[in-house]
């Protein structure tokens, strides 16, 4: 029984306490390199919902749009106003926002086309980011150009115009 006791055979307490720092090292660069990777996913996700979200919008506003007549393009460039092939005269097309007819918190940001009859989605609330911040609307000639700046993606369609009126006004 002496003899176990005596024994010198284990750990001093400088090689545990230096395999524990070694292992709280290891252990801090895994939750590092976890969360930077957690980070790069949530921001490919962010960005892939921001350009879904474009492609549908802009997909619904080249079905939309060419073959729309009396086409006026709003001071701040951020909405327009047109005759629809599909819904009529009276329609604007344009990002619901608070004080417009039909708001509630579930439509605030969606891009939304106004008709006489009510407010066409363009896309469900679920799909659109918080942080769409624009459409703006330009016109050369007979070619219409849509930009989308959502914060996380910038998109841009340039479509030609089949009814094209002869002046085309700026509100």
């Amino acid at each position: 029984m002496k003899k176990i006791l005596r024994s010198r055979k284990g750990f001093t307490m400088v090689e545990l306490i230096a395999t524990l720092a070694i292992t709280a090292i290891f252990f801090t660069m895994i939750t590092i390199l976890f969360a930077t990777v957690m980070n790069t996913y949530a921001s490919s996700i962010k960005l892939s919902d921001s350009i879904i979200a474009n492609k549908t919008i802009l997909t619904a506003v080249k079905q939309e749009l060419p073959f729309a007549t009396d086409i006026k393009i709003s001071e701040d460039a951020k909405s327009i106003e047109y005759t629809s092939q599909t819904y009529g005269m009276g329609c604007s097309l344009g990002i619901m926002r608070e004080g417009m007819p039909d708001w509630s918190e579930q439509t605030n940001g969606v891009p939304v086309i106004f008709t006489s009859t009510g407010v066409v989605p363009l896309m469900f609330r679920e799909h659109v980011n918080k942080n769409i911040v624009a459409f703006k609307f330009s016109l050369n000639g007979n070619v219409l150009t849509l930009d989308i700046d959502n914060g996380s993606a910038h998109t841009s369609v340039s479509m030609g115009l089949i009814n094209m009126p002869e002046e085309v006004s700026h509100d």
